[in-house]
């Protein structure tokens, strides 16, 4: 099959416990090279990656969305060329601390008519996530570090009551992640912020 190319943008919100966050962000195709080091997930079968570090930003990118009026931190903001076909965006942070991020593919937003009755919803959890007021938490949020001890990948047990949940996007995926899973087509990706 042919390369396409796909834009990977990785970012956190704006938020001053957050300044220092600094998560990671993986690509994973058939076709591309096996990682050159352990990934916190298992690859499925015949997959390669694309891993992407921050731990060397320094100064991140600054990020105005001018629709939520929500400002974020860019910490990667790629073109890379892959493999066409299906493949994966996964985001974690390497020392397991909990936090905030936001994984962007593609470069088109394309909302159609049914989308329109959406937007409230999507601007209140947009707002809440970069915790905006008002929608900021009345309870101050804390990071912590998750213990990895007893966890059993891809069942995620006993995950919330360590207050060290994932956020699976697609219940279908065949494997759990620490982070963030996004499955797309690595083909028309068409970005949509959420």
């Amino acid at each position: 099959e042919d390369d396409a190319e796909l834009y990977v943008q990785l970012g956190v919100p704006v938020i001053d416990r957050l300044g220092d966050y600094r998560p990671s962000v993986a690509v994973l195709a058939p076709g591309l090279p096996a990682p050159e080091e352990e990934l916190p997930f298992a690859l499925p079968d015949g997959f390669g990656a694309m891993v992407m570090h921050t731990d060397e930003v320094g100064e991140p990118g600054a990020f105005y969305e001018p629709f939520s009026q929500t400002d974020s931190w860019i910490l990667v903001e790629e073109t890379l060329s892959v493999p066409a076909g299906v493949g994966y965006v996964v985001a974690w942070h390497p020392g397991r601390e909990t936090g905030k991020l936001w994984v962007a593919t593609g470069t088109v937003e394309d909302f159609g008519p049914e989308d329109f009755g959406e937007f409230g919803s999507w601007m209140t959890l947009t707002k809440t996530f970069h915790e905006v007021d008002p929608y900021a938490p009345i309870d101050a949020t804390t990071e912590t570090v998750c213990d990895d001890g007893g966890l059993d990948l891809p069942a995620q047990q006993n995950r919330d009551a360590a207050g060290c949940d994932f956020v699976p996007l697609g219940s279908a995926s065949p494997w759990a992640l620490i982070g963030l899973v996004s499955a797309l087509r690595l083909v028309g990706v068409r970005r949509r912020r959420s």
